[in-house]
């Protein structure tokens, strides 16, 4: 075997190398990813959970309450604007009168 004969053949053995040292590296990399999102996944399942059961206990106070949010402002009691260098404003609801409940209405 020749000296350019095994150059070349240790040339190819280090790029092979290299090549298997970035695979390992962007493994652990994607993998230490992948973990941190199951753990944001879990997180977020057990939020959800708890948002499902606040609404339940939402809509059973509001299905034996007298009265419901009101429909024009969301329940804010009101209405604001941004009109940019000029500044803002703001409006109270006609339909709730700034209180963000009106009566409910029985059909």
């Amino acid at each position: 075997m020749e000296y350019k004969e095994a150059k070349e053949i240790v040339g190819k053995f280090k790029e092979a190398i290299t090549k298997l040292e970035w695979d390992a590296s962007s493994y652990y990399s994607t993998k230490e990813r992948c973990q941190k999102l199951e753990e944001k996944n879990k997180e977020l399942k057990t939020e959800l959970d708890e948002a499902k059961r606040f609404k339940r206990y939402f809509n059973l106070l509001a299905s034996a309450s007298k009265c419901e949010i009101c429909p024009q402002c969301d329940g804010a009691g009101g209405f604001t604007w941004d009109m940019g260098e000029q500044g803002g404003g703001g409006e109270e609801c006609r339909n709730c009168e700034g209180a963000g409940i009106v009566d409910k209405v029985v059909s």
